[in-house]
């Protein structure tokens, strides 16, 4: 029995050695110690029981200490057989470090009671921290403090239900350094169990850099942006983009206002289709399309002409200068760029110029172009141009002109500051004009003169002139006259029209008539010598007012008495000149007339022609005006 129970000892011995052994490998956990020490318990008991034997105080049983023996066979293997377990679970936790050390992302391993149990390389960069120093922490000591209490509590959730979870930078983590500053960081967790304890791991990636280069995309974007629809989509150039596939990529507002495009509908379309549909929005359509086609199809050589687009649904009628050059790099290399500058002012200026010119061809104004050889020096100009109607107005001949400086061809310009206007016109581009500039000087006579100076190509400048002596003594005559009549009214107006009339021209007749069927005149006011009266009539038949009442302006300046024997007031006064116009009511039929007699040839028929048209519309409207009130009203 002796031996019974010395065998039970040395096996519950082994038994506790080993659990002891196997709890310093487990990291002295609570659960192994306990387990040693109750062996040991149980040891130190089979020792008091083998003394109490040895001695003869207790008699043994034989069967309790085969029952014990037993006992202490299977606490042996059991400790043997939950050994190997045991090391298998510490080796692979001894491998989470291996692990998480090899991983380039920072990453952490934490316990259920959020205590850092693990950190690799990466991790203890990232934060700074020594490594023994981030071994001692909680992961919510490596938060900002404004994310500690939402982690502790998801902490709390995710070990309830442990699964793989990805939080992207895009929800605005940030994890704290030693330093404390704030780092955005993605993050993925996920569960480990190793065997011994549940952990939970979690890859931290720093997103700094990414963010950087988010920021720098979102700027360039924006910048880009910004081009494109601050600048190019508002510039006055239309522009249309055409990809190496021939596709419309992009159209700009300039570019569908020219055409009255939509702008949606345009890009995307195939650019040989659209050039078709652009021709038939211009003058000379088939050249404008065999252009751009052709251009197209080569695509190596830049491509420039001029077109006018033709008014109609949604544009204007405009000249447009065409630019367009192939795209030789970047996104749409092998494609093409349109440009389409609105050229109509300029070409609206150039018919402007033809049209002063041949009005001073056509109408004889006069017209001299100077030629500026210093943009320093105005007396550098020169006369490059002088038309027929400058020979006559200023009696200089033109070969005596050309090629001269201004001041040896018009010496008392310089003294009115002339040649100095001249010359900024041609340096500023702008348009300079007056019309009541006096100037004389020996060989031109002194006149009054209005003239246009305005900016030619090649350091130029031209200059349109006329007299206006004739015109301001026109200005003068209606001026008097209109004094004269301004105040009255009605047949007092006709008295006064007539008597300032005559006076104005110089003539000794001159009259207000109303016509009456059949074929005579009813003259409302007839001034004759000194005299005015209303009670004069005579018959149209064989007098120059005949055509006047036919809707005619006639004008005689001389010898009208003998182009009109048969009327016996023109032989009655002797007449020489007679000058008359039509006065029409508001349909345009005629009322009446308005007319001048002299008795000698008239001095300047021009400017009694243009002050009778003046005061013709007005003696008109006081005749319509009298005859309504003459007329009978309904009872």
């Amino acid at each position: 029995m002796t031996f019974l129970l010395c065998v039970s000892l040395v096996l519950q011995i082994v038994a506790a050695t080993l659990a002891l052994r196997l709890g310093r490998e487990a990291g002295w956990a609570r659960g192994w110690l306990f387990f040693a020490a109750a062996l040991l318990l149980m040891a130190a008991r089979r020792a008091v029981t083998l003394g109490n034997v040895l001695s003869g105080d207790v008699k043994p049983d034989p069967s309790a200490e085969i029952v014990a023996i037993g006992i202490s066979i299977l606490m042996l293997l059991g400790v043997t057989i939950l050994g190997p377990m045991l090391r298998s679970a510490r080796k692979a936790e001894d491998v989470v470090p291996q692990l998480l050390e090899s991983a380039p992302d920072a990453m952490i391993a934490a316990d259920e009671n959020d205590r850092i149990a693990h950190v690799n390389g990466a991790a203890v960069r990232l934060f700074g921290h020594p490594r023994a120093e981030l071994m001692a922490m909680e992961v919510a000591a490596i938060m900002p403090e404004r994310f500690r209490e939402r982690h502790r509590e998801g902490f709390r959730r995710y070990f309830a239900n442990p699964r793989a979870r990805l939080f992207p930078a895009s929800h605005d983590m940030h994890v704290l350094r030693k330093d404390g500053t704030e780092v955005p960081v993605e993050i993925s967790i996920a569960p480990l169990e190793t065997g011994a304890r549940k952990l939970v791991v979690g890859a931290l990636r720093d997103v700094s850099e990414r963010r950087r280069a988010e920021a720098a995309i979102r700027e360039s974007e924006g910048r880009y942006r910004s081009l494109i629809d601050d600048v190019l989509d508002n510039s006055a150039v239309g522009v249309c983009i055409v990809g190496p596939d021939r596709k419309v990529v992009w159209v700009n507002r300039a570019f569908t206002a020219f055409f009255g495009l939509d702008a949606k509908r345009t890009a995307g379309s195939d650019a040989p289709e659209l050039a078709s549909r652009l021709a038939g929005l211009v003058e000379d359509p088939e050249g404008f399309r065999d252009r751009l086609v052709a251009a197209y199809a080569d695509n190596t050589r830049a491509e420039g002409f001029e077109c006018r687009v033709l008014p109609g649904d949604g544009r204007w009628e405009r000249w447009l200068e065409h630019r367009s050059q192939p795209i030789s790099s970047g996104l749409y290399a092998g494609g093409r760029i349109d440009q389409y500058a609105d050229i109509t002012e300029r070409k609206l200026a150039e018919q402007r110029i033809r049209q002063f010119v041949n009005i001073a061809r056509n109408m004889q104004l006069g017209l001299l172009v100077y030629r500026l050889d210093d943009r320093a020096d105005d007396r550098s100009l020169r006369v490059v141009i002088v038309n027929p109607a400058a020979e006559r107005m200023l009696g200089i001949p033109k070969d005596e002109a050309l090629g001269r400086r201004i001041d040896e061809v018009f010496p008392a310009l310089r003294a009115q500051g002339i040649p100095a206007l001249f010359a900024d016109v041609i340096r500023t581009g702008s348009t300079r004009e007056t019309s009541d500039f006096e100037y004389g000087d020996g060989r031109v006579l002194k006149n009054v003169w209005a003239f246009k100076a305005f900016p030619l190509p090649d350091e130029s400048v031209g200059v349109v002139f006329e007299s206006v002596t004739a015109l301001r003594r026109t200005e003068e005559l209606v001026s008097n006259i209109a004094a004269g009549v301004a105040d009255a009214r009605s047949d007092d107006f006709f008295r006064s029209l007539v008597l300032y009339l005559a006076r104005s021209l110089g003539v000794e007749c001159a009259l207000v008539g109303e016509m009456r069927p059949p074929g005579e005149i009813s003259c409302v006011a007839f001034y004759r010598d000194g005299e005015v009266r209303g009670d004069v009539r005579y018959a149209l038949d064989g007098t120059p007012c005949e055509q006047v009442t036919a809707g005619h302006l006639c004008c005689h300046p001389a010898g009208v008495r003998e182009r009109f024997p048969r009327d016996r007031m023109l032989a009655d006064m002797g007449a020489e000149c007679y000058l008359g116009t039509p006065l029409l009511d508001a349909a345009g039929r005629p009322l009446g007339l308005i007319a001048v007699i002299g008795r000698r040839p008239l001095a300047d028929p021009p400017t009694a022609e243009s002050v009778l048209r003046i005061f013709a519309a007005r003696a008109a409207a006081e005749l319509e005006r009298r005859r309504d009130r003459r007329a009978p009203t309904a009872p």
